[in-house]
């Protein structure tokens, strides 16, 4: 199904052709792209998705159709990297951003949005962060306090895998509380806390 563009998918394309611009992040693929339809949406951008618990994190079957559009009206590409099943996600020459469709706070949230993509080192520490974001808002709406600890057991039942990396996770939620994006109660003493 193709639909019409909705205005605010061009924030999205902003975000990609700046984290691509970005001479240290990691170049956007398609689980890094749907980490910015999802990070943007929970700002309050109105894309349109709906997000569930996915294998990968945060999930929306619509940015599919959405993907499907972009590329249709030659705004955005998908291009396999070095014949791999690697793909990478490019704003097209055709695509000009017009800053003064959006308001100031969407503006704001576009800039957020690309600092914290800019930080990505990999697809995986996306895919953490935005795991983390999604599980902070579940238990936000169940309880008025959350803790790291909350998050953190929360992440973990999600990804049991993901218990030799507890660290990491630890240092992703108290960085992600640090720059504003969650507001759980301080429960960690992390080890450089010594």
């Amino acid at each position: 199904m193709i639909r019409d563009i909705n205005r605010k998918w061009l924030l999205i394309l902003e975000v990609v052709r700046q984290v691509n611009e970005e001479k240290y992040a990691h170049h956007v693929g398609r689980v890094i792209f749907q980490k910015i339809c999802y990070v943007l949406t929970r700002s309050g951008i109105e894309t349109g998705f709906t997000f569930t618990k996915g294998s990968y994190g945060p999930y929306s079957s619509d940015i599919k159709d959405a993907i499907t559009s972009l590329t249709n009206a030659h705004l955005m590409t998908e291009v396999h990297i070095n014949g791999s099943d690697i793909i990478e996600t490019h704003v097209t020459e055709d695509f000009v951003f017009n800053s003064s469709l959006y308001s100031n706070s969407e503006l704001r949230i576009l800039d957020r949005t690309v600092d914290l993509f800019c930080r990505m080192k990999n697809t995986e520490q996306a895919e953490i962060m935005a795991i983390i974001l999604f599980s902070y808002d579940v238990l936000k709406a169940e309880s008025a306090i959350v803790t790291e600890d909350d998050v953190l057991s929360y992440v973990l039942d999600w990804k049991k895998h993901w218990i030799t990396k507890e660290d990491t996770i630890k240092d992703a939620i108290r960085s992600l509380l640090i720059f504003g994006w969650i507001h759980p109660r301080m429960t960690f003493i992390l080890e450089d806390e010594y």
